[in-house]
């Protein structure tokens, strides 16, 4: 059966068909009766669902998986991936918690960090706890691996420093003038980046005020 289960995965990866995989798999971890069959489906269906867009999805079975199978060989995987659906769903203050709990994160992961770093200090901001959002600023702006959020990481550090000595009014103002700027500059662009990243938070804030 395990032998089964490792063919099923390949067969679905090599023909493309991932929607029928993924099904299958749904299907194993619901009805089957072999408790490694079982572990090896339910991790494969929320993977897959995960690379399909099934966020909502993709979350609650890597919960369910994570505690389920505590001790399972793709338990650091999983781990990963759920890192990866916290940060696209803007859950960052879990995705920073159970990022800096992995011991030793694949290159993908540590490629995600500062992207996390810089919306969880966005959230800090907005909840204005201005002191630890300063920090993640800080530890996003020497990341070596921040080249896609570090003018928004820069300049973001720089207004949050000012606004520790002049009040969070400066912060909101500097903010607003940094989303006029990049709407200026990215419109009609679609990737990932200033353009598209941090602003609902952005938003969020200035409008409270």
């Amino acid at each position: 059966r395990r032998r089964h289960t490792r063919l099923l995965t390949v067969t679905g990866v090599q023909t493309c068909a991932l929607p029928i995989s993924r099904n299958a798999f749904l299907f194993c971890s619901s009805n089957s009766t072999n408790t490694q069959q079982r572990e090896v489906s339910m991790f494969n269906y929320a993977k897959l669902s995960y690379e399909l867009g099934y966020q909502d999805v993709a979350q609650s079975e890597l919960q369910k998986f994570i505690s389920g199978y505590p001790q399972s060989s793709y338990i650091g995987e999983a781990r990963e991936l759920m890192v990866n659906v916290l940060a696209q769903t803007s859950n960052y203050k879990d995705a920073l918690a159970l990022m800096e709990s992995l011991t030793n994160p694949s290159a993908a992961t540590r490629k995600v960090f500062p992207k996390v770093l810089y919306g969880r200090a966005v959230e800090l901001i907005n909840d204005g706890m201005l002191v630890s959002a300063d920090e993640l600023l800080s530890r996003a702006e020497v990341h070596p691996q921040n080249q896609e959020v570090l003018p928004l990481v820069f300049t973001g550090n720089r207004l949050h420093r000012l606004g520790l000595h002049t009040g969070l009014a400066t912060v909101v103002q500097g903010l607003r003038s940094l989303h006029r700027l990049f709407r200026r500059r990215c419109s009609g662009r679609d990737h990932f980046g200033p353009c598209h990243f941090g602003f609902p938070s952005i938003l969020l804030l200035t409008t409270q005020t």
